[in-house]
């Protein structure tokens, strides 16, 4: 299962990035499937029965894969973490005296090194105190990229368990633009809107290639250390990105990555726009759902005996909220990236070869473009991926 999370990791990133495209949410967008997929791993180890397997299908995790071997993939991948500017953390808040099984949260932390706190749902004025705990670890573990990601208004008195992961990467390029060469140059947003931006060069040697299938090229660029890269996809045509949008997914069948099919390497004039993009999903009930994640979220049809203990009392524990916020910043030095996934429980829910290539390539990014932050050394596991329509905007 250790080599096998990459991949699956890989075809949840395509279904869930054409939902969020599909669903509208995203003008612009920065998000981490591999925080989701890793919040819906840890619930998924709690659940039973028909709401296990549909988290296990909606992560294209292999049919005969068991826990232990699920736990076990991710034990290598987060272990990796922590060094090369990536930093991977887990948390699960508790309702004081739930009973949560033990074998649960051992199971967590073993595998996915996820600490557990008690807190107090109870009264307006403990979820309060409840929801400036967990956003004080959440800004903690995403280094003030962001702050908050529930409010005590979101919590009730029936809130059970708050599972967290949070993802935060700071990478300096391999080759870095000079911050004497970023100069206004024209973005093209679409056949009749253009705008100026402040468009970083660098001259260096990168892989790049043609993908035909969408009707785009794209650039492999290093950070350093060469384990992580940024993949920028740019179609070819200004209002492309609706091709890459729908077909990118096809790309990344079976685990593959876009990077798999560049088969270039060479010098390259590289123009790319300074961006920075925050998202907030909201909740991601619908989504999931379409996904074929839908028990989880039903009173009726949830089942998640896995988390409580055999002799603590019977109760309805579903899932009522998904949420994620994600962060990235890119400048002439690297990127910044962060991202939080909160998901909530609560009893009683509601719904090969280099060839020759010409002495110096030029790449420029000047139209809407497609982008993943991917992990080489584990497959180009995708950690962060979104789009940019007008690198000028925040929001």
């Amino acid at each position: 299962m250790v080599e096998a999370i990459p991949s699956s990791n890989n075809e949840f990133s395509a279904d869930l990035y054409r939902a969020l495209v599909e669903a509208n949410r995203c003008g612009r967008l920065i998000h981490s499937p591999f925080s989701l997929g890793t919040a819906l791993a840890m619930t998924s180890i709690g659940a039973r029965g028909d709401t296990k397997a549909e988290i296990r299908i909606g992560l294209h995790v292999p049919e005969e894969e068991d826990d232990t071997a699920l736990g076990e993939g991710y034990q290598d991948i987060l272990a990796g973490f922590g060094r090369d500017s990536v930093f991977v953390a887990n948390k699960l808040y508790s309702q004081v005296g739930y009973p949560l099984s033990e074998d649960y949260v051992n199971f967590l932390k073993t595998y996915f090194q996820t600490g557990l706190e008690q807190v107090d749902f109870s009264t307006q004025s403990k979820r309060q105190n409840a929801a400036d705990r967990i956003n004080k670890w959440v800004k903690s573990a995403t280094k003030s990229k962001i702050n908050e990601i529930i409010s005590a208004d979101s919590l009730n008195e029936d809130s059970r368990l708050v599972l967290l992961n949070a993802i935060y990467f700071k990478g300096k390029w391999l080759y870095p633009f000079k911050v004497g060469s970023t100069s206004k140059e024209k973005f093209t947003v679409s056949e009749t809107k253009s705008l100026m931006v402040d468009m970083m060069v660098v001259d260096a040697r990168f892989e790049y290639g043609v993908l035909p299938e969408l009707d785009a090229e794209a650039i492999v660029i290093p950070y350093a250390g060469k384990r992580l890269s940024m993949v920028i996809i740019v179609p070819n045509a200004v209002n492309g990105l609706r091709k890459i949008q729908s077909s990118i997914g096809d790309l990344m069948r079976d685990g593959q990555s876009p990077a798999d099919r560049l088969t270039k390497h060479g010098d390259v004039k590289l123009s790319v726009p300074k961006f920075k993009i925050e998202t907030t999903l909201g909740n991601l009930v619908e989504i999931l759902t379409s996904l074929g994640m839908e028990s989880m979220f039903s009173r009726e049809d949830a089942d998640f005996g896995g988390m409580t203990s055999e002799s603590g009392p019977s109760v309805d524990l579903c899932i009522t909220h998904v949420i994620q916020k994600a962060y990235i910043e890119v400048d002439e030095q690297g990127t910044k990236a962060a991202a939080v996934t909160a998901v909530r429980s609560s009893c009683g829910c509601s719904p090969g070869s280099n060839p020759r290539v010409p002495k110096r390539k030029i790449f420029k990014v000047n139209r809407p473009f497609y982008f993943q932050i991917v992990d080489s050394t584990k497959d180009d596991l995708v950690l962060f991926s979104g789009h940019c329509t007008d690198p000028t905007q925040r929001q």
